[in-house]
């Protein structure tokens, strides 16, 4: 399940968010269906692989506690309806499992004060290891804990119990389901408006608790238009604690809106270019400053939920392009403390691979200098995870025009592509080999002419020998289109491409391929004998 946030009573341990990317899509290929079905089918499975990773490594991390840095008591203490000194009090005292039986008697007596003491009684308990939540509810206190958020109850009681709301939510999606069937959820988005940003901040991080449960919990909230009422809090208010929750509910919302999913944004009135908007704002202008956690978290959330956007809809990637945050988002890569950070920095890669996949005209408007110099720096990263994304970025390049493939080739990028094939590995591997093969597609003689002068014929004739299918029938195609291109441009009537594949001994391994249990391979093998070679030199 995903992180959900638990509260204690000691300051906030900040724990890194991780994000993993959903399955990206390919628009208007140029280099072939097979290329479009054995991708789309890697990366099924490849998205299929990394979320039970993402959701086991979630499960697995600790559970981020304490209260908000920016909560100041001194607002709730100016309003309390009971005493000062039992406030104090019960602020300080300490409460063991022993005293379940005391603390669930005073909070079910008429007894405003003695009620104030099991509410808090209750929320000791539950923010310790192994919380008796079981016997909250076994006891029938939830009722009672909600109640606690109707408008009759003073800042103080509502306050401790939305805490104890935010550490039963963060237990599992079942005590999620319970909140919602006492009516809390709409109660706690009720809250939102309340006049102490310490209630509405309370509230929000209950909200982002629930908004990790299950898919019925995420289509209630959806039902209840709680995007819509997070942008407006999110053009209202520059508490940075409350816009990072925001920005948590809504990232964990956007995802029902993906295709498989088939949420609809019109049906559920969401204005998209707004939200984009939004969070685009909300970017530029909060300076990224990394010894910020809250700041942190707001980025990454961001970026998350403009990244998955771009994935989703064209219209998207179209709005991102015209309002101006591509252009900063260039400009954050270029920051050496966030290259650093692959977790954040791949984020940022994601939205720019995103918008490359979109049509001709999109990935036309991204492509500048600085993107490639960005691409250049990073393909040799020494992060896997980073490497990966950039090579598969300029996969998507060369798959896209000529222009496109000749601006690799003059940036540099085709040299340190035969580079890092040498030691990278296979899902890094596949993505090179995808580019230098779409490079084979190039209509301009000389620029074709110097790739196989470089190197790139010998490389996918080594593939071809080599042990891994997909590359075998992905290269297959590339040859072909070499060996039309030695056709095209006889010397003295004599295939160059052919002598060269020849004497480089594939001839024995084309042979052998006609008969590949691989259907595509042994079909493509046998083509491309017909076409080029006497079967006597076979």
């Amino acid at each position: 399940m995903l992180l959900k946030i638990k509260m204690t009573e000691k300051q906030a341990i900040i724990e890194s968010k991780f994000e993993l990317r959903n399955n990206a899509f390919f628009l208007n290929e140029t280099f072939s269906e097979f290329k479009e079905e054995s991708m789309n089918r890697e990366l099924s499975l490849g998205k299929s692989i990394r979320e039970r990773l993402f959701f086991r490594k979630r499960k697995e991390q600790k559970l981020r506690k304490g209260i908000p840095k920016s909560s100041s008591p001194s607002k709730i203490e100016n309003y309390l309806t009971i005493s000062k000194e039992l406030y104090e009090k019960c602020k300080e005292s300490e409460v063991n499992i022993n005293q379940l039986n005391q603390i669930i008697s005073y909070f079910k007596s008429d007894n405003l004060e003695k009620k104030y003491m099991g509410l808090i009684g209750i929320r000791k308990l539950l923010v310790k290891n192994n919380p008796p939540v079981e016997i909250i509810f076994n006891h029938n206190l939830l009722p009672g804990i909600v109640s606690y958020l109707d408008g009759g109850y003073s800042a103080e009681f509502i306050y401790e119990a939305l805490w104890c709301l935010i550490n039963i939510s963060c237990e599992n999606k079942q005590e999620s389901e319970r909140i919602k069937n006492q009516g809390g959820i709409e109660k706690i988005i009720s809250l939102i408006y309340h006049n102490m940003d310490k209630i509405k901040e309370m509230a929000l991080w209950c909200l982002e608790n629930l908004s990790c449960g299950s898919l019925e919990i995420k289509k209630f909230l959806v039902k209840k238009k709680i995007i819509n009422i997070l942008m407006t809090v999110l053009s209202t208010n520059d508490s940075e604690k409350i816009i990072s929750h925001c920005v948590c509910v809504i990232k964990n919302l956007i995802s029902l809106y993906s295709k498989k999913k088939k949420a609809n944004l019109d049906k559920d009135n969401l204005d998209i270019k707004k939200l984009i908007d939004t969070i685009s704002k909300l970017m530029i202008n909060h300076e990224y400053i990394p010894e910020n956690e809250c700041i942190q978290y707001i980025y990454y959330d961001s970026c998350y939920i403009l990244s998955f956007l771009a994935e989703s809809f064209s219209k998207c990637r179209d709005i991102l392009l015209e309002n101006g945050v591509i252009q900063y988002i260039i400009k954050l890569m270029q920051i050496p403390i966030i290259e650093r950070s692959e977790r954040f920095f791949h984020i940022l890669l994601k939205i720019i691979g995103n918008i490359i996949c979109g049509n001709e005209n999109q990935t036309k408007q991204i492509l500048n200098d600085d993107v490639f110099a960005i691409l250049k720096k990073h393909i040799t990263n020494e992060s896997n995870i980073i490497q990966n994304e950039v090579c598969w970025i300029i996969s998507n390049i060369s798959a896209d025009t000529d222009e496109n493939r000749i601006k690799i080739i003059d940036s540099g990028l085709f040299h340190l592509l035969l580079q890092v094939l040498e030691k990278c590995n296979e899902s890094i591997r596949i993505e090179v080999v995808y580019s230098l093969c779409d490079l084979t597609l190039i209509n301009d003689e000389k620029y074709l002419g110097n790739l196989i002068g470089s190197g790139l014929l010998k490389v996918i004739c080594d593939c071809i020998k080599g042990k891994y299918p997909k590359e075998i029938a992905i290269c297959l195609e590339a040859l072909d289109n070499l060996l039309f291109f030695g056709e095209r441009h006889k010397n003295k009537g004599y295939n160059v491409i052919r002598y060269e594949i020849e004497r480089m001994g594939l001839c024995d391994v084309l042979e052998k391929l006609q008969y590949d249990r691989n259907e595509y391979i042994y079909e493509r093998a046998c083509n491309i004998i017909e076409k080029y070679f006497e079967y006597d030199h076979l």
